[in-house]
């Protein structure tokens, strides 16, 4: 029993290791979801509700990684835990939670999981404004045209 457990939990610390969603890509992305021209101005304000939608979802799969990364944590300590036994065990968990290498990865990429959130909620914000700068836009356009 206790080997299945390790097991599950050297598997998802490597789908961790390898998760693919920085919050350098999602600023990037953004970048290019808020860039404005003259050219697409008529697609960005048709497609300002299905971009904000996007981001959401992106919030979506992070929240939700971040919930299977603390599920993660907590059954690693308890496998940290059943390995050292005794009275002192507790004491010894902690001693060895500040040096544990799969500790230290599935925290920076609880950092990483958080900044990435940092950026999503942002995008959310910054995609409100949006329509807001098209609106604007058109109106230029208008007393220009």
């Amino acid at each position: 029993m206790e080997n299945d457990s390790t097991d599950k939990v050297v598997k998802v610390v490597k789908v961790v290791e390898e998760k693919q969603t920085p919050a350098i890509q999602y600023s990037n992305e953004l970048k290019e979801d808020l860039k404005l021209t003259l050219s697409n101005l008529r697609e960005k304000s048709l497609t300002t509700s299905s971009m904000k939608a996007k981001w959401i979802g992106y919030m979506a799969k992070e929240k939700e990684a971040l919930v299977r990364l603390s599920s993660v944590r907590q059954e690693y300590q308890k496998t940290l835990m059943s390995k050292m036994k005794g009275a002192n065990a507790f004491d010894k968990l902690k001693n060895s939670n500040a040096d544990d290498e799969t500790l230290k990865k599935i925290d920076s990429t609880r950092k990483q999981i958080d900044l990435s959130l940092e950026v999503i909620a942002q995008a959310i914000t910054s995609l409100s404004e949006f329509g807001y700068n098209i609106k604007n836009a058109i109106e230029v356009i208008k007393l220009n045209g």
